[in-house]
């Protein structure tokens, strides 16, 4: 049997210290469109697994299925609610970001 590894990465001088209201704290992936942060809401104790995908990247892509992806992704998320499924905690957007909260799993 497998066993996956997990490993986070600190933060570099151009990454985004903070989003809304959200703390971001180690990065934990980067995907094909979207970035995956550990990040903290202000002044609680709660992690997230915060989604960040750059409104330019979005704006520019000449493929409509990244965009897609992305809507198909938040409505999926928006609708199921499951024991088994990582919880969709918000969706926000910010000058530079859409980002999409989620809950972390340790």
């Amino acid at each position: 049997m497998a066993t996956a590894t997990f490993t986070t990465e600190p933060l570099e001088r151009s990454d985004p210290r903070a989003l809304g209201k959200y703390e971001i704290l180690e990065k934990l992936g980067t995907g094909s469109f979207a970035t995956v942060w550990l990040a903290r809401k202000r002044d609680e104790e709660e992690l997230v697994a915060l989604k960040t995908i750059s409104r330019e990247r979005l704006e520019k892509t000449r493929r409509n299925k990244v965009r897609s992806n992305l809507e198909s992704e938040m409505a999926i998320l928006r609708h199921f609610k499951h024991p088994h499924l990582v919880s969709l905690v918000e969706i926000n957007k910010c000058t530079d970001y859409v980002y999409i909260a989620l809950e972390y799993m340790r």
